[in-house]
């Protein structure tokens, strides 16, 4: 999601979420702040397990384990 603002970002990664089968893993690549957070934030209210984020080459990488 580099360059696309929220919430297209959150909007794509809630529906994918929602078709991941248990003890899958998906990775987002942002280079917004605000979007990273607010990714952050729905995924810990919804109780996605598993995220780590890291800050790398000037973007974000989300990654969250089902």
């Amino acid at each position: 999601f580099r360059g696309e603002p929220c919430p297209g970002p959150l909007v794509k990664t809630i529906r994918k979420i929602s078709s991941m089968s248990s003890g899958s893993e998906l990775v987002i690549l942002t280079d917004i702040e605000e979007c990273m957070k607010i990714i952050r934030e729905t995924l810990e209210l919804i109780g996605v397990k598993t995220i780590s984020i890291r800050h790398e080459n000037n973007y974000w990488i989300i990654h969250i384990k089902n």
